[in-house]
């Protein structure tokens, strides 16, 4: 759930990367080269962020211990000409990874070149779409509607932490004012939101600065308790003063941004990228960047529809196989009754067997621990049904990984638990960390790759259900069809240009014409507020699949999934491409293998 921004923080890099620049192209004896890699690695941390951006709270537990300085940190706020420097500071350290001789490093060194020459391609296809991509509001996954979900997570280490966030509070209304002016900007080049939208951001925000005591007071107040660096008295006070500005403003920054944004005339047309000024191209390149598949439009929609018309057939199948075996569980099906994967009363039961039951096909991980959370009312209608956080880059691997839960438990959650537990989000993650690569590794984000993992795995938990299996995996084919569907949906608005009248036929038209306006409208917004973002999750996570199936016919009875898995969790986040030559590269070793004992 955490937002940050698409592109690298402003900052003064030169000195940084002419030190890189100096690193990479003095000498040319190769024995040397992974020297000088390593070297040039530890300077990119502090060439990618700012010492002063929140996101160093989250991401490390000792920042002045990867080259940061300690400043009081900032609500996160970029201009056009951030966007220019960013993109310079991209073609830099692209220029400066491109010295590097391939052949010369280990092969860990060669894999973590590539993976970054990849990213810091990506990081550049959206940095000339400045009105486009620069976002910050947003029901769905605008920062003020994330912001109290990261308060309710910064971390108090030392005095700068707890300074930091009282300059936040203190700075809140400011900053929400610079984004109020920013959606003006972007609503005069005709980038910005739809009334609607906008009525939904404005709701939030009104819903937010009512609360009579606001719920993060308590919170924040055992935080505070629990700040060594205070003492009895110190944390008294810095209690006081929290309550004092939650209350007096950020509450006030809410209110205030409800009223700026309330001032904004926005168009009632309900319509996607396509209709903006240079929105299909940037389209385009938003999901490119942020699937890190390089298909054309054609080439998706072509996969997407294959996919599609298989999980029908699976489905139809699988349909009439349970009408014969289980007349009463198939008559309850086509009566809407909710799905039964598990026998378990609460998420933490539900973890712990996923977490065993998939040993079966992924390698054991160590150091992982978990805490869950509820999110609490006043967030509840924009929020996800679960969301993971991860823990921070250098804490202690056995640090405790968080999962919020929205609303009460239910075993139809199985799946959703799954995606954001074991096999997912929490036990991706940790795996990942356990390998202790370049700090830089850890600070880069494929959000197609963590979210195509998280769906990969989520479709086939239902292997593991402890009910009944068959109807479990009906559910899986229907849920991959769903995903095609919405997909399919997806490029429909943004890139063909479908009003929402268009969209809805869609859907109709593949879920019938019993789904309600409501379910549509719903559907239709989450579409509309956040492109590409379901290809996110299901364009790479049906790819992913496919790598495991292609592999798996190529090797057949050779073939084990813990190893195939174990495969794109030490590759970590990377493009489509590199994985695929990582799968390859296991299938011909797999090959190998075998002949050799012949």
């Amino acid at each position: 759930m955490r937002k940050t921004s698409r592109h690298l923080a402003r900052r003064a890099v030169a000195g940084v990367l002419a030190l890189g620049l100096a690193l990479s192209l003095s000498g040319c004896v190769k024995k040397g080269e992974q020297a000088r890699f390593d070297q040039y690695l530890s300077t990119l941390p502090t060439a990618i962020l700012d010492s002063d951006s929140l996101d160093l709270n989250y991401l490390f537990q000792d920042p002045e211990a990867h080259g940061f300085s300690l400043e009081p940190l900032k609500l996160p706020h970029s201009d056009a000409e951030d966007y220019r420097e960013s993109k310079a500071a991209c073609q830099e350290i692209l220029k400066n990874l491109q010295g590097f001789d391939e052949k010369s490093l280990n092969p860990s060194s060669r894999l973590t070149l590539q993976i970054l020459e990849d990213f810091f391609q990506r990081s550049l296809l959206t940095l000339d779409y400045y009105y486009l991509d620069n976002n910050y509001l947003g029901s769905f996954l605008g920062f003020q509607a994330q912001l109290p979900l990261l308060l309710e997570n910064f971390y108090f280490e030392r005095q700068n932490d707890l300074d930091s966030y009282f300059g936040i509070l203190r700075t809140s209304g400011e900053t929400f004012r610079l984004y109020a002016e920013n959606e003006r900007e972007r609503q005069e080049n005709g980038c910005g939101m739809c009334q609607s939208i906008l009525d939904k951001v404005i709701e939030q925000c009104e819903t937010f600065a009512a609360q009579e005591t606001p719920y993060l007071a308590p919170i924040m107040d055992e935080k505070i308790d629990g700040c060594a660096f205070l003492s009895e008295g110190e944390k008294a006070e810095a209690k006081a003063t929290s309550r004092q500005l939650l209350k007096e403003d950020l509450m006030a920054a809410y209110r205030q941004l409800a009223e700026d944004l309330s001032q904004i005339d926005a168009p009632e047309e309900e319509l996607g990228l396509a209709h903006q000024p240079g929105g299909k191209d940037y389209y385009l390149a938003l999901l490119q960047q942020s699937t890190g598949i390089d298909w054309d439009i054609d080439e998706v929609k072509t996969f997407l529809y294959t996919h599609m018309a298989q999980a029908a057939t699976d489905m139809e199948r699988q349909m009439q196989e349970l009408q014969k075996s289980d007349p009463a569980a198939y008559r309850e099906l086509t009566e809407g009754a909710p799905p039964a994967y598990s026998r378990f009363s609460s998420v933490e039961e539900t973890l712990d067997y996923l977490g065993e039951a998939m040993l079966q096909d992924f390698p054991a991980t160590e150091n992982l621990t978990y805490q869950i959370r509820w999110v609490d009312e006043s967030m509840k209608d924009n929020f996800s049904p679960a969301a993971y956080l991860k823990s921070r880059i250098d804490k202690p691997l056995d640090s405790p990984q968080m999962i919020y839960i929205n609303g009460e438990y239910s075993t139809d959650l199985f799946s959703t638990i799954a995606h954001e537990g074991y096999p997912g989000h929490m036990y991706q993650n940790t795996y990942f960390q356990n390998l202790q690569l370049p700090t830089v590794r850890y600070m880069i984000d494929y959000n197609g790759y963590s979210e195509g993992w998280a769906t990969y795995v989520e479709n086939s938990s239902y292997k593991y259900a402890t009910e009944d299996r068959g109807l479990a995996e009906l559910y899986a084919y229907n849920d991959r069809y769903t995903q095609c569907v919405i997909a399919l949906a997806d490029i429909g608005l943004h890139y063909d240009g479908w009003s929402y009248d268009q969209f809805a036929a869609f859907l109709k038209s593949h879920f019938g014409d019993e789904i309600g306006d409501e379910t549509l409208r719903s559907q239709f917004y989450l579409n509309l507020e956040t492109p590409t973002n379901y290809l996110q999750y299901y364009l790479t996570g049906m790819a992913y699949q496919d790598l495991y199936d292609g592999a798996e016919k190529q090797l057949g009875d050779r073939f084990s999934p813990v190893d195939f898995n174990r495969v794109l969790l030490e590759t970590g986040p990377a493009s489509l491409d590199i994985l695929q030559q990582q799968v390859d590269s296991y299938v011909k070793t797999a090959k190998g293998g075998a002949q050799k004992a012949a």
